[in-house]
């Protein structure tokens, strides 16, 4: 019997120096690996956006320079979301290429419903996964006042 224990004590030891044998080799590759991996991950793309009307207006359009760097996806696009409230309402909202001149109030909105009036804004840029799934991701915003 005692020899048997001893077989089986020799058995665990040899089982628990094999253990540690592979903990060290897997940490040694991991500790080689994760740099390696870590300077390949691709960037995310930043962007700027500013307004380019001087005195923005309510139905007057406005536009925007902005500017987006890095590598996007072949299937994402670049969208500024325009939103202007009055006291805390959302009474405009338009979605477009960042080329485009954004007409404040549009042609029908909460904002012509009530006659105009001086509104906040917000002009934001953002990146969009075109009919992919993906999130939609925000780059950079800007705030302005547009006179009524």
């Amino acid at each position: 019997m005692a020899e048997f224990i001893r077989i089986v004590l020799k058995s665990e030891v040899l089982t628990m120096r094999r253990f540690l044998a592979l903990a060290l080799a897997a940490g040694l590759v991991l500790s080689v690996a994760a740099p390696a991996m870590a300077g390949k991950a691709p960037a995310l793309p930043t962007g700027t956006i500013a307004l380019d009307t001087a005195v923005p207006a309510y139905q007057q359009p406005v536009t925007f320079t902005t500017s987006v760097t890095g590598k996007l996806k072949g299937y994402q696009y670049p969208l500024v979301y325009v939103a202007c409230s009055q006291d805390g309402v959302l009474v405009y909202g338009q979605l477009d290429f960042p080329d485009a001149a954004f007409l404040l109030g549009g042609g029908s909105s909460e904002w012509v419903t009530r006659g105009g009036g001086s509104a906040d804004c917000t002009a934001t840029l953002y990146i969009y996964p075109g009919l992919h799934e993906g999130p939609i991701v925000w780059l950079a915003s800007t705030t302005f006042g547009a006179a009524g």
